[in-house]
């Protein structure tokens, strides 16, 4: 595959967002040319978090654009208000209301572009997002990576239940930040961490703090018996910040006609620049190409 995504954007009030894209190559099973929309976390963009641009000769790509167009979907990755393509000055998000119509707004624009809903496929602080957004028809299905539920506190990793609560409405971005979840030994290239620590300065000097305020402001976020859509709960086995009894409610929780829990070995809570990043990338595949059972819960 050669080049980056193509920029598109999409308009909602009076703002401006950046929807990257990145076609399959050829349309082959597992995606078979279904669209994923992916949402990125609270600290940086898409660009940023979705398509590394570390290029190992002869591996497995760590572009998760890349890694899902090769696997046959039609990726696009958003980038939320005042975050990557779509900074516009100060304007930062005002609530979860925010965040949920800026993935509506590309969730419909992608509909209408290619007739089908979207896979939304939410990470970290997406995850909530993509998750409230499955309560609508404006998708077909639901990836919850990394994040979490949080309706009963006690099931809250500590690390989350532990956040200060932000001084201002921007964060300024450390080298220090950017590499916070390559902390596990042996789940990743220490080379690919410090290419993303550069990379994702360059691209999210300063972050909106509105993720975290919404976060604090009380959990739940979203109500999984409204979530009628097929969903996929995944994270890393060293994932810190997504608990596997609040992932268990969950699944329990959801009301779909397809759901499954898998845990993927040796992976931190950012599965798309580790070592298992194939194991991960394919189970995406095998999910929405039908080879899992309804309902199953369990590990990779």
């Amino acid at each position: 595959m050669s080049g980056a995504p193509i920029g598109r954007t999409v308009t909602v009030r009076d703002r401006s967002l950046r929807l990257w894209h990145l076609p399959p190559p050829v349309v082959r099973p597992g995606g078979a040319g279904r669209p994923v929309l992916l949402l990125h976390g609270g600290a940086y963009s898409t660009m940023a978090v979705f398509h590394h641009p570390h290029r190992p000769a002869g591996e497995e790509t760590y572009s998760l654009l890349e890694a899902l167009a090769f696997r046959g979907f039609d990726p696009y990755g958003l980038d939320f208000t005042g975050y990557g393509g779509s900074r516009s000055g100060d304007l930062v998000p005002g609530g979860m209301e925010w965040f949920l119509d800026d993935a509506a707004s590309a969730a419909r624009r992608i509909r209408a572009r290619t007739g089908h809903a979207p896979i939304v496929l939410g990470w970290s602080w997406g995850a909530q997002v993509a998750a409230a957004l499955a309560e609508t028809p404006d998708v077909s299905g639901l990836v919850f990576w990394g994040g979490v539920w949080g309706e009963k506190a006690d099931l809250v990793p500590e690390p989350l239940r532990a956040l200060p609560r932000p001084a201002g409405p921007w964060r300024t971005n450390t080298r220090e930040h950017a590499l916070a979840d390559f902390l596990t030994p042996g789940s990743h290239d220490p080379r690919v961490a410090d290419a993303f620590a550069e990379h994702a300065l360059r691209t999210d000097p300063r972050s909106p703090s509105a993720s975290r305020l919404v976060f604090l402001s009380g959990l739940p976020l979203f109500d999984p018996r409204r979530i009628r859509h097929p969903a996929l709960l995944v994270h890393g086995e060293y994932d810190p910040l997504a608990g596997r009894a609040d992932h268990e409610a969950l699944a329990d929780a959801l009301a779909g006609p397809r759901v499954a829990y898998r845990v993927v070995p040796g992976a931190d809570h950012n599965i798309q620049f580790g070592l298992s990043r194939a194991v991960f990338f394919d189970l995406l595949r095998d999910f929405w190409g039908g080879a899992e059972s309804g309902g199953e819960v369990g590990d990779a």
